[in-house]
């Protein structure tokens, strides 16, 4: 028999397939939900678009996160610190921005879980 353990419970196994069908599908599922679960421990990303609301030639963007506020830089540094905090050369989104050209902008979402990674758009002149 080329598979002996097939339907018996090896520790500290929680499922034991009666084929190998079973097991493969088992653990896709797990990888799938344990995927999932790590997915949902960090702050999405915020997305970064065009104010729609503002005329094109002002070079306006809009942020928007579904969790968490919003900070964003158009230096081109990071709007959280090392240490966790928030740099001074940070904004917190509130409206459209109108943006001059050249720029670089990164933002980030804040919330109690943490920060977001960063998100950077690059606007030539």
């Amino acid at each position: 028999e080329r598979w002996p353990i097939l339907g018996a419970v090896v520790d500290p196994e929680y499922f034991a397939g009666k084929t190998w069908e079973e097991d493969i599908q088992y653990m896709k599922t797990w990888i799938t939900n344990r995927l999932a679960w790590i997915d949902a421990q960090f702050v999405p990303a915020p997305l970064v678009t065009q104010a729609p609301s503002v005329p094109t030639p002002t070079n306006a963007i809009s942020f928007s996160a579904p969790t968490g506020q919003v900070y964003f830089t158009v230096d081109g540094t990071d709007p959280r610190l090392t240490n966790g905090s928030v740099s001074s050369a940070a904004t917190a989104y509130q409206s459209p921005v109108a943006v001059k050209r050249p720029a670089k902008i990164v933002a980030r979402a804040r919330s109690a879980n943490g920060w977001s990674s960063p998100v950077a758009v690059h606007m030539p002149e």
